[in-house]
């Protein structure tokens, strides 16, 4: 059997994809198929042959490669559930820590699929949560990409925000880049001596009146950055942002009691959000 990095190339691929096409439009097995196409195909036989006939019996009869870059991605995911490689565990702690520990040819393959983006559709983020969901054994991924979409407006607001303020930078997708670090998007405002940071904890609700979730780690993270941090509530699917600060948040945060400790808390605000809502 083939070292799993064999099959993770865009070599590997470049021959799985013209070894399916060539058994589809002339009914021969992908041994035959490979055969003509060495001989027919100058660029064939530059591609990965072995691993590409690895990957024609490993991978599902339906991916077809007509679509290549749905193709590539449902694939690159079936590999990674079935076939295990070294760097999976590295999915469950964020896009970086996974793209940082590839070899060059195996992001070659990510970027091939457009996963690399700095923020990526909303199909690749759909993958993304999807494999993060597979590796980390959670049951459902739609709860994290509903919060993906909204990281994803924060990240438009802040952009065309920091443009108005004339602050050169670009605001960054933290929290989906590295779990664990408190906030989800690092943006800027204006200091006395240039920009500072401005972190943004994002939430996004469907319900009518709107309500967050919020957890103590989060909580926790807001009280240490202070002034500096604040939290965007998108209601959806209206795409109407409030934004509330730390103060704002604790009048609706209990305090710790005897020997209890609460984890996480609901908070239902009212129709009309202190803040004027802006699209």
């Amino acid at each position: 059997m083939l070292a799993p990095s064999r099959h993770f190339s865009v070599s590997a691929f470049t021959a799985v994809e013209l070894i399916r096409a060539y058994k589809t439009t002339y009914n021969v097995d992908a041994v035959a198929a490979a055969s003509a196409l060495n001989r027919l195909d100058a660029s064939f036989a530059a591609a990965d042959v072995e691993a590409g006939l690895s990957l024609d019996q490993l991978l599902p009869a339906d991916i077809d490669f007509v679509d290549t870059v749905a193709s590539l991605r449902r694939a690159i995911c079936f590999l990674i559930e079935h076939h295990r490689p070294h760097w999976r565990p590295y999915c469950a702690s964020g896009r970086r820590a996974l793209l940082e520990a590839l070899s060059l040819s195996e992001l070659q393959l990510f970027d091939n699929a457009a996963l690399t983006a700095t923020i990526p559709c909303l199909e690749a983020l759909e993958w993304w949560y999807r494999l993060q969901a597979l590796v980390r054994g959670l049951e459902n991924s739609a709860k994290s990409l509903q919060g993906g979409k909204a990281e994803i407006l924060t990240l438009m607001y802040e952009r065309e925000r920091l443009q108005a303020l004339g602050i050169g930078l670009e605001p960054e997708w933290v929290g989906f880049e590295t779990f664990g670090v408190g906030y989800d998007v690092r943006s800027y405002d204006p200091g006395p001596y240039g920009p500072v940071a401005r972190l943004i904890e994002v939430k996004s609700s469907k319900r009518n009146p709107p309500r967050m979730i919020l957890t103590r780690g989060e909580w926790d993270a807001a009280k240490k950055y202070g002034d500096s941090f604040v939290f965007h509530l998108w209601r959806l699917p209206k795409e109407e942002r409030v934004e509330y600060s730390v103060a704002e948040i604790a009048a609706h945060v209990p305090d710790d009691s005897g020997q209890g400790r609460w984890s996480f808390l609901e908070i239902v605000f009212a129709s009309t959000a202190p803040n004027e809502t802006i699209p």
